[in-house]
């Protein structure tokens, strides 16, 4: 089971995230506005400075849940 602290981390990432995303959106609609071709360009940035930060901490977490529910299991019996 993972620590405490991971599970702060990974809300801080996902915030890290959230902003990311909302920064993208804002680029996006703003290049639309405009009629930006570059503008809608340069929204994929923030996007992707926010994987980049979220989607470690998402996998290690999957890869948690994998492992309790798929994981290692002791042997119970007489082999």
């Amino acid at each position: 089971m993972p620590e405490p602290e991971f599970f702060i981390v990974l809300f801080a990432a996902g915030a890290v995230f959230v902003v990311c995303c909302s920064i993208a959106v804002g680029l996006y609609f703003w290049g639309r506005k405009k009629n930006s071709k570059a503008l809608k360009i340069v929204a994929a940035v923030p996007m992707i400075i926010g994987l980049i930060v979220f989607a470690p901490m998402f996998v290690l977490l999957v890869m948690w849940i994998w492992y309790w529910i798929f994981g290692h299991k002791a042997n119970t019996g007489a082999p």
